[in-house]
């Protein structure tokens, strides 16, 4: 899937959506790649998400995302700091990103050779960050979708 910008929306805001379960360890996968590599969101082999920001990595530890199960991510971006969610609930937050803004130009999502995982939604809001209540009301509005309970 490719998805080309129109207008210019960059901003240093940004609220990113998605589903997705991936079955299996051993295997590092991007998930999406954002204005020819601005922006990346991938899977570790070992279960973690790293989000590539101006070639600086920001990885989760603990997440262990390789069970096969849909899970509900969120992104929320908001100046330096990026907030990330997982079914609704705070899972950390990664601080210390450039100042360069985000764009959606040249955005590319499962267009890499060894991709796996499955995307059940993928929601971009640029130059907005979703509060915390708004982040958990769109995750219980559609977790039923993905038999999450």
């Amino acid at each position: 899937l490719r998805i080309e910008q129109t207008g210019n929306d960059s901003s240093d805001k940004f609220t990113f959506i998605f589903f997705y379960k991936v079955a299996q360890t051993g295997t590092d996968s991007t998930i999406i790649q954002w204005n020819s590599n601005n922006l990346t969101f991938s899977h570790s082999g070992s279960g973690q998400i790293t989000m590539r920001h101006q070639n600086v990595d920001f990885s989760t530890t603990g997440l262990g995302m390789t069970d096969n199960n849909w899970k509900h991510y969120v992104f929320i971006r908001s100046g330096t700091a990026a907030t990330m969610y997982i079914n609704g609930s705070l899972f950390t937050t990664f601080t210390g990103l450039s100042a360069s803004n985000n764009s959606a130009g040249d955005t590319k999502m499962f267009d890499f050779p060894g991709c796996d995982g499955a995307v059940g939604l993928l929601w971009f809001k640029f130059g907005e960050a979703d509060s915390a209540t708004v982040v958990k009301r769109h995750y219980e509005a559609l977790k039923g979708r993905f038999g999450i309970t």
